[in-house]
């Protein structure tokens, strides 16, 4: 992933790594190279970074609002977070 012509420290590297995946894994996307909505992804993680954010679940939340994904897709069924069904 370009980020200009600076040097990314590697945790933030990872964090762009992983929610870049996390998106594609949402998306049921094959992170292909030449897929276009790949490099919109790429894009999108790239300018959340630039402006200051470093957590991979904010990277990946940042991303789905903006592609207008319901974040709901992006949290994990077995989360203690998901909400659940009330009685």
């Amino acid at each position: 992933m370009p980020f200009s012509n600076h040097t990314v420290e590697s945790g933030l590297m990872e964090a762009m790594r992983a929610a870049f995946h996390r998106v594609c894994d949402v998306l049921q996307l094959s992170c292909d190279r030449e897929d276009p909505l790949t490099e919109i992804i790429v894009t999108k993680i790239v300018e959340l970074a630039k402006a200051g954010e470093s957590d991979p679940e904010m990277l990946c939340f940042g991303v789905l609002a903006e592609l207008g994904t319901p974040l709901q897709e992006a949290i994990p069924r077995s989360s203690p977070t998901a909400a659940q069904p009330s009685a």
